[in-house]
Parts: structure tokens; C-alpha cells; sequence
């Protein structure tokens, strides 16, 4: 840390404190933001179902094999059938 030998550097110095504290304060207050929206019940719930859907949304639509949502049930029902 360098002396201070004047006002003036004294008052430079104070104000280059105070924009950094201002800088800390408001980096502070972002990530006060983010962690209060990452722990919100309806984000979880928008994850969820954004996972869910993409899951479906794969199992549906794959390109390597024609799409046969129901060929499990349709099969478990033909096998009771029998």
C-alpha cells in the first residue's frame, strides 16, 4: 500500500475504495439473485418438466428406429390376451 501524503491522494484514494465496494456490492447482489432464482420451487418445476419433455421428445422421435410410443402396452396387452 502506498503512503499517502496529501489530501488529494486522500480523497482519491477514498473514492477509489468507495467504486470498488460499490462493484463488490453489486457482484454480491447478482449472485444473491441467481442463488434466490436457482432454489425457487417453480424453477425446479420448469427443470423437471423441461427433462421430462426432452426425454419423451427423444424416446418419440428417434432417428434410428420408426417412433412406437405404445409397442410396450400393445404388447403387454396381446401377451394377456392369449
Amino acid at each position: 500500500m502506498n503512503k499517502i501524503r496529501s489530501i488529494a491522494q486522500l480523497r482519491t484514494e477514498q473514492l477509489r475504495l468507495a467504486r470498488e465496494r460499490r462493484g463488490l456490492e453489486d457482484d454480491i447482489r447478482k449472485d444473491w439473485h441467481g442463488i434466490r432464482h436457482a432454489f425457487d420451487p417453480a424453477e425446479y418445476t420448469r427443470e423437471a418438466l423441461a427433462s421430462g419433455l426432452h426425454w419423451l421428445g427423444r424416446r418419440l422421435f428417434q432417428k434410428d428406429e420408426p417412433a412406437k410410443p405404445f409397442a410396450r402396452i400393445s404388447r403387454a396387452f396381446s401377451r394377456k390376451s392369449k
